[in-house]
C-alpha cells in the first residue's frame, strides 16, 4: 500500500481536541455525524454540513482522500491538521477536531451560516460603505494580530476566505449581528518551526517577497534559503489587498488573464513594484484620507508596513461604531460600483485550499474507505 509520510503516519493516533460544549470527546469518528449536506467536491476533497449527534451542533466536515495528494498537498494538511484546533480567537472559524479514519482525513469545523464575504458583498461588482470596510478590515486584523503573536502566517488573506457568522442581536426586533472570521489554514506557516520560502497564496493577493519565490516540488526544496524566507509582514499585505477592494470593487492590481499562470503573476510581480518606486496607488472611488494612508502603508515595502497590533491603534479602523448601527441589513451596505468581479462559483470559504501539485491520476481508493466513499458520495477515481 502506497505510504503517506506527511499525513497517515503523523497523523496515527491524532485527535485534536477543543473544549467547545458538547464537543470534547475521547475520540472522533465520522458515524459521530448525520445529515449530510454536500456543499463542496474537488480532485481529492469534499466538504458536508453535518449534524453531531451528541451535540446537535452543525458543523463543516472537510474530508480529504489523502492518497490522492501530492506530497506538498499532505504536508500542507498536516500543518493545518495539527496547527488549527490550538487556535481560539473570536475572528478565526473553530476547528473542533482532526482524525483519520481509513485513508481519509478529515478535519471538523465550526459551520458558519453567513456565507463567504465574496459572495455576499462582492456579486456583480458591489463595493461596501466605508465603515463596513473598516469593521471588517479591524476584525481581520485582529484576527492576525493573534495568529503572528503566535509566529503563524495565514498565507491566504482573502474575501473568499473570509466567512460571515449571524447570529440575532435583539429577539424583540429580530436584528441580526455579524461576525467575521477568518477561515482555510491550508497554506498557514509558523515561520519561526520552518522557513517560509514558497510561493501560496492567492496571485491578487500575494506580497512581493512572496511572488518572488520559486514554485518547488518537493517541501524540503529551498529550505536552506535564507534570502527568500519572508515573515508575518506578507499577511499584511494582503489586509492591504483587501480594503482596498472593499472600498473599490477590485483589486488594487487586476490580472490579465493568459493561459500561463506563472505570466500573470510574474506581471503582477512587476506591476507591484512600479507602484512601490512609484509610491502611486489609484483609487477608483472617493475614500478618507485616513483610509488611504492605512492602505498604502500595508502596500508599502516590508519594512514600511504596518503590523496588525499597529493597525489595531489606528482610529479609522474603529470609525464605524459610532455608526454601524445605521448598517446592520445587507441592503444599506451594498453599493453598486462600475468595476466588476465575477465570483468564482459555489460555496467559496467552505472550499479547501489550493493545494499544488495534485497528483493528476487518480489512485484506488483502500477497501476501509468504500463505504464511507459511498455514504458521502465521494469518487474513488
Amino acid at each position: 500500500m502506497k505510504q503517506y509520510p506527511y499525513i497517515l503516519n503523523d497523523l496515527d493516533g491524532l485527535s485534536r481536541l477543543h473544549a467547545y460544549s458538547g464537543m470534547a470527546r475521547a475520540s472522533w469518528s465520522l458515524e459521530h455525524f448525520d445529515r449530510f449536506l454536500n456543499v463542496y467536491n474537488g480532485y481529492a476533497s469534499s466538504v458536508f454540513q453535518a449534524v453531531c449527534r451528541l451535540s446537535g451542533q452543525r458543523v463543516a466536515l472537510k474530508v480529504y482522500q489523502a492518497d490522492k495528494l501530492h506530497v506538498i498537498s499532505q504536508q500542507q494538511l498536516m500543518r493545518e491538521a495539527r496547527m488549527h484546533p490550538t487556535l481560539d480567537h473570536p475572528n478565526i472559524v473553530n476547528m473542533y477536531a482532526s482524525f483519520r479514519q481509513g485513508g481519509l482525513v478529515v478535519l471538523v469545523m465550526e459551520w458558519c451560516n453567513g456565507g463567504s464575504l465574496l459572495e455576499k458583498y462582492l456579486e456583480r461588482g458591489s463595493r461596501v460603505s466605508e465603515t463596513m470596510a473598516a469593521l471588517i478590515t479591524r476584525q481581520m486584523a485582529s484576527a492576525l494580530s493573534y495568529l503572528h503573536g503566535m509566529h503563524i502566517i495565514h498565507r491566504d488573506v482573502k474575501l473568499e476566505n473570509i466567512v460571515l457568522m449571524n447570529k440575532v442581536a435583539d429577539e424583540m426586533t429580530g436584528r441580526m449581528e455579524t461576525t467575521y472570521k477568518l477561515a482555510d489554514f491550508g497554506l498557514s506557516i509558523n515561520h519561526t518551526v520552518e522557513r517560509s520560502v514558497t510561493r501560496a497564496g492567492t496571485g491578487n493577493y500575494m506580497a512581493p517577497e512572496v511572488l518572488r519565490c520559486p514554485m518547488k516540488s518537493l517541501p524540503e526544496e529551498n529550505k536552506d534559503r535564507e534570502d527568500l524566507a519572508y515573515d508575518c509582514s506578507a499577511d499584511i499585505w494582503s489586509l492591504g489587498v483587501l480594503a482596498f477592494e472593499l472600498l473599490n470593487g477590485r483589486p488594487p492590481f487586476p490580472r490579465n488573464p493568459t493561459d500561463d499562470p506563472y505570466l500573470e503573476e510574474e506581471m503582477e510581480r512587476q506591476r507591484q513594484e512600479r507602484m512601490l518606486r512609484s509610491n502611486e496607488l489609484r483609487f477608483l472611488v472617493p475614500a478618507s484620507e485616513p483610509a488611504k494612508q492605512l492602505i498604502k502603508r500595508c502596500l508599502s515595502s516590508r519594512d514600511q508596513r504596518y503590523s496588525a497590533s499597529e493597525l489595531l491603534g489606528l482610529p479609522w479602523l474603529h470609525a464605524e461604531s459610532t455608526v454601524v448601527a445605521r448598517e446592520r441589513r445587507t441592503s444599506e451596505n451594498i453599493k453598486q460600483s462600475p468595476a466588476s468581479r465575477q465570483p468564482a462559483a459555489g460555496p467559496q470559504a467552505l472550499r479547501p485550499a489550493s493545494l499544488p501539485g495534485v497528483s493528476s491520476s487518480a489512485q484506488q481508493q483502500p477497501e476501509e474507505n468504500q463505504g464511507w466513499m459511498k455514504r458521502l458520495h465521494l469518487s474513488d477515481g
